[in-house]
């Protein structure tokens, strides 16, 4: 598997979702149980800003994968990898001169 050898900035948010199914009964009890045995999934939203040659290499890393194959990557140093897909667009702006930003969205599979 590919892994994203690209450092993303540190304003890069991470979201965490917990996958849950909730039964309320009419008395006021509740009962939660995980849904499924993976209930428990990430999401980045991240961004990049480097030079032109440096974007260009993690654009074209993120368009081969199509949005459907896997890759892994370390989206914080010193945790461990997670394998993630791509989700959604990918931006590529100009900052100036040969400064360039790249955002995009992963998700984590499993």
């Amino acid at each position: 598997m590919q892994h994203f050898n690209y450092p993303i900035s540190i304003q890069s948010s991470q979201t965490t979702k917990l996958s849950t199914n909730t039964v309320r009964f009419g008395d006021g009890y509740e009962q939660v149980t995980s849904h499924g045995i993976n209930n428990i999934s990430t999401a980045w939203s991240c961004s990049m800003t480097d030079k032109k040659a440096v974007i260009d290499a993690a654009f074209a890393f993120l368009v081969a994968t199509g949005g459907v194959a896997p890759f892994t990557i370390t989206p914080v140093p010193n945790e461990p990898r997670i394998k993630v897909r791509l989700d959604g667009d990918i931006k590529r702006n100009q900052v100036g001169g040969d400064v360039w930003s790249l955002n995009f969205n992963l998700k984590q599979t499993f």
